[in-house]
């Protein structure tokens, strides 16, 4: 029994020493270059290491081989891989230059797919994804020139809707000046159900925010879930505030009056005509029912809209929505706030506050807040938080954890 033991390890060490075989085979052919012309093989695991992943490959005018690929810098760099473009010498393979791509400030976070070559102008073309974040990446085509040893960029275009995920290949017609990118077929992607769509300074004060469900249409329901990981950070708050959603024709924020589908210019921010007070009022009086978040609650965080009040709210598609918040208003309510603003003879609708207290609601476009500054404030991750304290006072601590809140959205 022993023996036959024995013999069943030996035969499964000698599979597994086959098989390590069968893999390096295949990791040397698949980085190796044939050149047919003079029957010259180069080992690219030889020259640049087997910690290069080859992307990319073309010649040029220079008597040069181009190479585009991924190289990973080692344990000692955290296993950091960055992108790395070599020119070899056609003859014998040698090194002529090597160039981190992310050291260019176009480059920076570069994801290299592809490259090819333009005869005419004697250029490489390099195509790949500047990553951005998981949700946004964008691919662009770049035109490169060697200025002696040194890359320049000379142009760039972006690729739009094309998703360059696997390019197998780059080549450019010169007659009719086109260009051809091979890549693998992609699984088709399904659309986003919701767009968080936003403009924010460099201090992320938000000046314009919508959530935009026009990728799907108007008869699809869309459930609109409070998250619990942020709810948190929008305790601190001394006043009761009150957090509202209302609907908008568009991103720039314009409400459709009439049912025309058409925003209102008195009603559109930013419009030669657009009247605050009106859009305060229309917002509010048109809000989305069911949506309703309070937050501070006079400093009792169990007074909180916790993710099981708030529930799942249904919105719909192929529709533009954006959030407001009435500072100190969670004591009255959205309507309890319509009437005392109606009942105001001496005053419009929503102004500016006129002790630290009262009652005044904000929105994430700029040109409605009656003190003329931004209350809502990106964190990044899809994360805002509202300032409820009036700007026109002088008191505010601009802190905007407020009113914190992210959503989740499903179907």
């Amino acid at each position: 029994l022993e023996e036959l033991e024995e013999l069943e390890e030996l035969e499964e060490l000698e599979e597994l020493e086959e098989l390590e075989e069968e893999r390096s085979r295949i990791k040397e052919y698949t980085t190796e270059i044939v050149i047919a012309e003079n029957g010259l093989n180069i080992d690219l695991t030889s020259i640049l290491g087997d910690s290069f992943e080859l992307e990319g490959l073309t010649f040029n005018a220079r008597n040069s081989i181009f190479v585009v690929g991924e190289l990973e810098q080692g344990p000692e760099a955290d296993g950091i891989v960055l992108p790395f473009l070599y020119e070899l010498d056609k003859n014998d393979g040698r090194i002529l230059n090597s160039f981190n791509l992310n050291e260019l400030s176009d480059l920076e976070d570069f994801d290299s797919q592809g490259l090819g070559f333009d005869a005419i102008t004697e250029n490489l073309l390099l195509v790949g994804n500047l990553k951005g974040n998981a949700e946004d990446k964008t691919s662009k085509l770049f035109e490169i020139t060697l200025n002696g040893d040194a890359l320049e960029i000379l142009d760039e275009i972006d690729l739009g809707e094309f998703n360059i995920v696997e390019a197998e290949g780059v080549a450019f017609d010169q007659t009719t000046g086109t260009l051809f990118i091979a890549q693998g077929a992609q699984e088709p992607q399904e659309p986003e159900l919701v767009k968080v769509t936003f403009t924010a300074g460099e201090d992320g004060r938000v000046s314009k925010l919508v959530y935009d469900t026009t990728a799907v249409d108007e008869e699809t329901n869309i459930n609109m879930k409070l998250t619990d990981d942020v709810l948190e950070l929008g305790t601190d708050a001394s006043f009761d505030n009150l957090v509202g959603l209302f609907e908008v024709v568009d991103a720039d924020g314009g409400i459709d009056s009439d049912g025309d589908g058409q925003a209102d210019p008195l009603l559109t921010p930013g419009d030669a005509n657009f009247d605050p007070s009106a859009y305060a009022r229309a917002a509010i009086v048109g809000r989305v029912n069911s949506f309703e978040i309070r937050a501070g609650s006079d400093g009792d965080p169990s007074q909180n809209t916790t993710v099981e009040q708030f529930g799942d709210v249904v919105i719909v598609g192929n529709t533009f929505y954006a959030p407001f918040i009435i500072a100190n208003g969670g004591s009255i309510g959205f309507d309890g706030f319509v009437v005392q603003e109606d009942a105001e003879e001496n005053n419009d609708f929503n102004n500016a506050a006129e002790f630290r207290e009262e009652q005044v609601a904000y929105f994430t476009f700029l040109e409605a807040n009656p003190d003329g500054v931004e209350h809502l404030q990106s964190f990044g991750n899809n994360i805002f938080g509202f300032e409820d304290l009036p700007d026109n006072l002088g008191i505010s601590d601009n802190d905007f954890n407020d009113a914190n809140f992210r959503f989740d959205f499903s179907l």
